[in-house]
């Protein structure tokens, strides 16, 4: 059993039988629309409660997706059964906000009745399909949206049948509220301008739907390609951001709110629907990393968080692919948290270097948050604090007899020979792994260490090298046959040096039906959704065609749909090794000399469908038209 605090409730997830909760006022069957007994949880509420409880179901018959209606609960040990009929999945639509109106409605009721307490199965997730996961999302976020208009009810238990069942809500309920939380303090993380603007378009009442890209315009000189990243944090935020009180207080002390936006403030949530590359796939210029589709001021709200987190962590990703590549195989470690610019970029960092391929990384929190493998070996400042070198590493070896040594803190070949003198003290005792070359010429030295290791029979050590590394570095050592084992990368790799920033843009493609251009010669926004097709010979990826969203062309569609209703969609649940895998799945696929550090000579083809192009000039010429007026 989990118990949960929020607000004033007190949220239970319980692995039993719905029919078997004596302590709650009221409990929640899973109907049909004629209020019949029938199979899954309505039989088994039907039975319990006896041949009264369909006689008292009669005259509320039929109910419609969405809506709940109460009965008396008779034989069953409570005060009431409120009946809900939830979505068949595919065809009741939307069915993310019928069964969140499932959730909200039986929770009114139950407050208007003077109940304390309310039981609820898994709704729409048996026979009418709803996928599990998605409908538990929708479940705890109804709940939790529904906490502080509650003041009767006190405790919402979910009951779920099967052992599988109750894993997935006992991981999601505590996640959920603690990214509430998180996403509660960041929700003030936008420009001024988006709220704004979005206060006009409320003024307006401009909230029909529109459509927004995001997009990079132009591929660095120093790159190939990009490599998608940042998606899972920003379904994150989008599912969870909300306005606590102490963001609304601060906006009231702005000039330039009104009171009644700031009020409208306490109940936004995102709404809308996400399409978007998933984690790891290699793009290149104007084709949409993602789209939104929602009301216009929820689009223009988001951009700011949008922005930021797809941009560092694609553009940190890019640069790990890059490192790993010039690696060879050869392990690379994540050493940047100290120097790259800020604590959030570091620990995204990690995640993005993680879907580049990084092997593991020295940011202890980053392991925390992400389950990356953590690494490290040991600094100057530890040798240094002893009297000689020899000494330090015997006392480090005691308590970490595995580690890797650094070896150049009084001379690089000086630490490896204390490092032999070491294994022939320990004899069978030494496991040491490796001697870490952290400075000075690291081919000669790397090629001495490892001839002085090899000759005291230490073949097994490993020659790890770090100290302002990059993937130029990197693919020089290699190429002069530095005979290297492992990589920590730190600044180079953290602040992606070369290539600091991404010409990133999330612009309005679509509002109210009609597409939107941006009459610019420095930048090429495409009108409408739009889709992006990747066609291949046999393995190897050949070229991409950017289209209409309702277009079906050759080759295999990468955006796909992540987020509806403003709730994730199932197959957008994604883990940081699936997402790694994906990338070198992904990246296999590119034509070689992509993977080069160097700049192609001949670019990926990437073109416009006819159909886009002509909507295109469509659009442009009708907001020419209308400038020319």
């Amino acid at each position: 059993m989990i118990v949960v605090h929020y607000k004033h409730l007190q949220i239970e997830c319980v692995q039993g039988d719905i029919t078997r909760q004596p302590d709650m006022d009221a409990v929640v069957n899973a109907a049909n629309a004629a209020l019949l007994p029938g199979g899954g949880v309505a039989g088994a509420i039907h039975r319990a409660a006896g041949p009264r409880l369909a006689e008292a179901c009669q005259p509320l018959a039929p109910i419609q997706p969405g809506q709940a209606v109460i009965t008396p609960a008779f034989n069953l040990p409570n005060r009431a059964v409120i009946h809900c009929l939830g979505p068949v999945y595919g065809v009741d639509s939307p069915a993310e906000m019928l069964l969140s109106a499932c959730y909200r409605n039986a929770l009114r009721l139950t407050e208007k009745e003077g109940l304390t307490s309310i039981a609820f199965p898994a709704i729409s997730t048996g026979i009418f399909g709803y996928p599990f996961s998605e409908a538990a999302r929708i479940a705890i976020h109804t709940v939790l949206d529904e906490a502080e208009k509650l003041s009767t009810v006190q405790r919402v238990r979910f009951v779920l049948f099967g052992q599988n069942d109750y894993q997935i809500y006992a991981q999601l309920l505590p996640e959920i509220i603690n990214l509430r939380e998180e996403y509660a303090r960041q929700a003030l993380f936008t420009d001024l301008y988006e709220l704004t603007m979005m206060q006009a378009y409320y003024n307006e009442d401009m909230l029909e739907q529109a459509v927004f890209t995001l997009s990079v315009g132009r591929l660095p000189q120093e790159r190939n390609f990009l490599l998608a990243a940042g998606l899972n944090t920003v379904l994150d935020y989008l599912e969870n951001v909300r306005f606590d009180q102490a963001a609304l207080d601060y906006l009231s002390t702005l000039p330039l709110f009104k009171p009644q936006f700031i009020e409208s403030l306490r109940n936004f949530r995102f709404t809308g629907e996400v399409y978007a590359l998933p984690e790891g796939t290699p793009f290149f210029a104007n084709e949409p990393i993602l789209e939104v589709v929602a009301p216009l001021p929820e689009c223009q709200f988001i951009e700011t968080y949008l922005m930021n987190q797809i941009h560092i962590q694609t553009l940190l990703a890019t640069k790990a692919q890059r490192v790993v590549q010039a690696a060879g195989g050869r392990a690379v470690i994540d050493f940047g948290a100290r120097r790259i610019h800020g604590v959030d970029a570091a620990v995204k960092g990690a995640r993005a270097f993680f879907i580049g391929g990084v092997n593991a990384t020295s940011n202890v929190l980053a392991g925390k948050e992400y389950g990356i493998a953590v690494s490290g070996t040991m600094a100057h400042s530890y040798v240094q604090a002893h009297e000689t070198e020899l000494e330090a590493f015997r006392a480090f070896t005691q308590l970490y007899p595995k580690t890797y040594l650094i070896a150049d803190t009084y001379g690089s070949l000086k630490g490896v020979q204390d490092v032999i003198e070491l294994a022939c003290e320990l004899g069978t005792r030494f496991q040491v792994t490796g001697v870490r070359l952290d400075s000075g010429d690291l081919v000669a030295l790397s090629r001495q260490a490892r001839q002085m290791l090899d000759d005291a029979g230490l073949q097994q050590v490993q020659i790890f090298a770090s100290g302002g590394l990059d993937e130029y570095k990197i693919q020089e050592l290699l190429t002069a046959g530095a005979p290297i084992d492992g990589f920590g990368v730190g600044t180079a790799m953290g602040v992606s040096s070369d290539v600091p920033s991404l010409d990133i843009a999330y612009k309005l493609t679509e509002y109210a039906g009609h597409g939107r251009v941006k009459l610019s010669t420095t930048r090429t926004v495409l009108a409408g959704r739009k889709q992006v097709f990747r066609r291949a010979q046999g393995s190897q990826d050949v070229r991409d065609t950017i289209a209409r969203a309702e277009e079906q062309l050759p080759g295999r569609p990468l955006l796909v749909p992540v987020m509806r209703g403003g709730y994730r969609l199932q197959a957008a649940e994604v883990s940081l090794p699936q997402a790694q895998a994906y990338a070198r799945e992904q990246l296999a696929r590119l034509p070689q000399a992509l993977l080069a550090l160097e700049k192609a000579k001949e670019p990926y083809p990437v073109a416009i469908s006819p159909a886009l192009r002509e909507y295109q000039q469509e659009t442009q010429r009708r907001f020419t038209e209308q400038e020319e007026e």
